[in-house]
């Protein structure tokens, strides 16, 4: 036992470790203040709770190691899903980016594909579309707006022969197959396969 990250309650529910620079955060549930994050670097001194949702279940998901920080979503005490970035400390654990400022990001569903994150995520104009981010706020962008009218809620991100394949409603045709390099030319409809 490195450190007693809840000392009120006798057991806890652990997922997800996730390994980055020597160091993991991972997913901990304690039955009372719900889902949390937890970073530690292997000593008493460098592990603890995170605080993300101080009021209740921040809870964290999609958790990605990208090199040396880990990536993931989780809610904040304004309720709103936000994409953060760790380096496996509770001091080095913050949010990327603010993709919506005025509302609810949503991020979800990431996947690690060739060293980049791509992610779901609503940036109060043109609804829950596709993004992508190294690791940086400054290397964090839209790459297509699937559905001009709303939301494309794209998920299932998969590589396969160097290809990123997902799932995403153009408004139109339902939820059918996509695959992208990354850039909007690059993101393209496979066909209707209903």
């Amino acid at each position: 036992l490195i450190t007693d990250v809840n000392q009120s309650v006798s057991s806890v529910l652990f997922e997800t470790l996730t390994p980055i620079n020597g160091k993991v955060i991972y997913r901990f549930n304690d039955s009372v203040h719900g889902w949390q994050i937890v970073a530690s670097d292997g000593t008493a001194q460098g592990t603890g709770v995170v605080p993300i949702n101080t009021i209740g279940d921040s809870g964290p998901s999609d958790l990605v190691s990208l090199g040396t920080k880990a990536l993931f979503s989780a809610v904040n005490n304004q309720n709103d899903r936000q994409l953060y970035v760790s380096d496996g400390t509770v001091a080095g654990t913050t949010v990327l980016l603010d993709i919506n400022s005025s509302g609810n990001d949503n991020v979800g569903s990431l996947g690690l594909i060739n060293g980049l994150v791509y992610f779901a995520a609503d940036d109060g104009v043109n609804g829950r579309e596709l993004w992508v981010t190294d690791g940086t706020s400054g290397g964090t962008r839209m790459v297509a707006d699937i559905n001009p009218s709303g939301g494309s809620e794209p998920y299932g991100f998969t590589l396969s022969n160097g290809k990123i394949y997902f799932t995403a409603n153009d408004g139109t045709r339902g939820r059918e197959l996509y695959v992208t390099n990354g850039t909007a030319n690059g993101t393209v409809f496979l066909g209707d396969l209903t």
